[in-house]
């Protein structure tokens, strides 16, 4: 706990204490005088939570405090005629100190209700305009019955208290119990402040109840201990809601948030965990499809298969191979985000290979002369499983857009230091349309689109260009004939060598 927050405390207390000495010295000088300060500061307050309350509505996704302020206020409503029928204020005249204890009943009976609904309801969508409108005709209909002499007398001078009386304090303190069972229930939708802050209150609000069970004169000194308790529950509801709504007011709403948080970041998890066993076990029949496919093809040496069935195995390989792009494109999507760094060690030639095998098979109809410069000895470089889609990408590309009988591409390869760092150059050398100045400007940028579309299987060059920073590397496109673009695209990408 740092200093500031031992400060507040502090002077929540001092504020306490004082508000509390002030009302023993006003008693001591008047009842009524203490009467109409407990009551007042009580008003107040509720005046307040509804105000918090209702301008939040919009903004939380508990409906507790705003449920709760609703009914404050129609509480403190019935606790003004409370306060102006008690006896000594010689208001309201004919009638005896029967008037302010029925008040206090329907007044105590709402409040009880109201926070126990506030916390079954706490979840749930509310019409807030509906909730008003009842609660400002249930109000108007129990004051009426009230003032009209219908409601069951609760006081006889002299006598002191009806049984009716303290059968619904008892009933009320049941209802207060309840509501602590269910906030316990429901204790983490607030912080921890705000829930201990709230128990109190409620605790506080069932001493305050049973002390008005014991009172005969409504001078005497339990109905005294009773204010005192009911303030105890008003500024314990002030601390928990004004005081934080004031002084904090995002801090339920963060809590929310991180409530909200917590159940997305699961929710991701899961639909992680289906993704990535959903595209190994589709990846592994698409894998098995096409092993079998090109056992087909190896035993028919002898061209046994009727052409139209060879051409229609063909095409299914065709789509399968598309299929299996599509799937690891798809992981890259959708992992790309998570990656903070690369570093492990790929084989690049081993890459490469598996690339061109790829994409020979997607274009049997192209005619494709692939030369790729011999390697001396295996290059392993800083990369992941993503490298081979990021080759496959650029020489799909140098097929897909390239009018030539012969497609010729050149896969060359040179070391160099840069950065006190060991890198390899690899050079993707086509005979393609080539790319203009203008597009060379924008290639890499999400959201390009090529002059001629495309099918949605690739991964795009700004992604490509993504993993390849990922991997701490470099890529560009040059023309294959400097003068020239016309004449074919040459990307250079730059793959740091892993030590």
């Amino acid at each position: 706990m740092n200093k500031i927050d031992q400060r507040k405390i502090f002077l929540s207390l001092f504020a306490f204490t004082l508000i509390i000495i002030l009302l023993i010295v006003s008693e001591l000088y008047s009842y009524l005088l203490f009467h109409n300060i407990s009551e007042i500061l009580s008003i107040t307050i509720a005046a307040g939570i509804f105000v918090i309350g209702w301008n939040t509505r919009n903004y939380s996704d508990s409906s507790f405090f705003t449920i709760f302020g609703i009914s404050s206020l129609f509480t403190g409503i019935i606790d003004i005629f409370h306060t102006l029928s008690y006896e000594g204020m010689a208001i309201f005249l004919y009638y005896t100190s029967n008037l302010p204890t029925q008040l206090w009943i329907i007044a105590r009976f709402m409040q009880s209700i109201s926070l126990f609904l506030a916390l079954i309801l706490i979840n749930r969508s509310v019409n807030y305009n509906y909730m008003f409108l009842a609660y400002t005709l249930i109000t108007f209909i129990l004051i009426s019955l009230v003032f009209l002499r219908l409601f069951p007398t609760t006081y006889l001078p002299g006598y002191g208290l009806t049984l009716f009386k303290i059968i619904c304090e008892y009933i009320i303190i049941l209802i207060l119990a309840i509501s602590i069972y269910i906030l316990f229930m429901n204790r983490n939708q607030f912080s921890k402040r705000i829930y201990i802050l709230i128990l109190i209150s409620i605790i506080a609000s069932i001493f305050s109840e049973l002390s008005f069970t014991f009172y005969i004169d409504v001078y005497d000194l339990s109905n005294f201990i009773g204010h005192v308790f009911k303030i105890i529950a008003f500024l314990s509801i002030y601390a928990g809601i004004l005081q934080i709504g004031l002084e904090n007011p995002i801090e339920m709403l963060f809590k929310q948030l991180k409530d909200r948080e917590q159940k997305l970041t699961d929710l991701y998890k899961q639909t992680n965990f289906y993704k990535d066993l959903f595209t190994h076990d589709i990846a592994n029949v698409i894998q098995n499809l096409i092993s079998n496919i090109e056992l087909i093809n190896h035993y028919d040496k002898d061209n046994q298969i009727d052409p139209k069935i060879k051409n229609r195995i063909d095409l299914m390989n065709l789509k399968l191979i598309e299929s299996k792009k599509l799937i690891r494109n798809i992981l890259m999507l959708t992992n790309i985000e998570e990656m903070d760094e690369v570093n492990k060690s790929v084989n690049l030639l081993t890459e490469i290979t598996e690339a061109i095998h790829i994409v020979r098979n997607s274009y049997p109809n192209r005619k494709i002369n692939l030369n790729v410069e011999k390697f001396d000895k295996p290059i392993y470089v800083r990369a992941n499983e993503f490298l081979i889609g990021i080759i496959e990408n650029i020489l799909n590309n140098a097929v897909k857009y390239n009018n030539s009988e012969i497609i010729r591409i050149q896969i060359k390869h040179s070391v160099l230091t840069k950065h006190n760092k060991e890198y390899i150059k690899l050079e993707f050398i086509d005979n393609g349309i080539g790319i203009s100045p203008q597009q060379k400007e924008i290639i890499f940028k999400k959201g390009y689109k090529t002059r001629k579309g495309g099918k949605g299987l690739g991964l795009g060059l700004s992604l490509v260009q993504k993993i390849v920073k990922l991997y701490e590397g470099e890529i560009w496109v040059e023309n294959r004939v400097k003068s020239d673009y016309s004449k074919g695209s040459n990307f250079v990408v730059l793959l740091q060598i892993y030590a």
